[in-house]
């Protein structure tokens, strides 16, 4: 296969339109589309790519990425992360609705999901804060000036060595 990167589009081949992304990341999204006349949830089509885009912003990198790198610590798996996030999320409406009396009701799996989602989020700041700081004994001597593109907590992390 012989692609060709023609302004922000990927042509695979002669015959074919150029598109854009990877193929791969395309058809995987177009398979998740119902057969026409089919009853559908929206938010089931959109929840992938939403938390993808949502992660990508703020941590740098897409949840495809995050999973090739590959674990930065026990239970740093890319499914259990999105299924506690999910599950997490779900009971997050109820307890602002209801404030103190949702907080009096214990959710031991409400409280075991979040706790998940904490930790992957503490484990992507911590390793964001260190490498930070190595890129800023780096820059120290040189160029102050870099080419990859910062997210959200790089550039908070920036702006602060402490988590509080």
């Amino acid at each position: 296969m012989n692609a060709k990167i023609r302004h922000g589009t990927i042509q695979t081949n002669d015959d074919e339109p150029p598109h854009w992304g990877w193929p791969s990341r395309a058809e995987e999204s177009l398979s998740r589309l119902p057969a026409a006349g089919e009853t559908v949830d929206m938010s089931l089509v959109l929840d992938k790519p939403f938390l993808d885009m949502s992660y990508q912003w703020v941590f740098g990198d897409c949840l495809n990425v995050a999973s090739e790198k590959g674990p930065l610590g026990p239970d740093d798996d890319i499914e259990t992360f999105h299924a506690a996030f999910h599950s997490s999320r779900a009971w997050t409406g109820p307890r602002m609705i209801f404030e103190a009396i949702a907080r009096l009701i214990p959710n031991k799996k409400w409280e075991t999901t979040n706790r998940i989602v904490h930790d992957f989020v503490e484990r992507r700041i911590d390793a964001a804060m260190k490498e930070v700081s190595e890129s800023q004994s780096q820059t120290r001597e040189g160029n102050e000036y870099s080419i990859k593109p910062t997210s959200l907590v790089e550039s908070l992390v920036k702006q602060t060595s402490n988590w509080y």
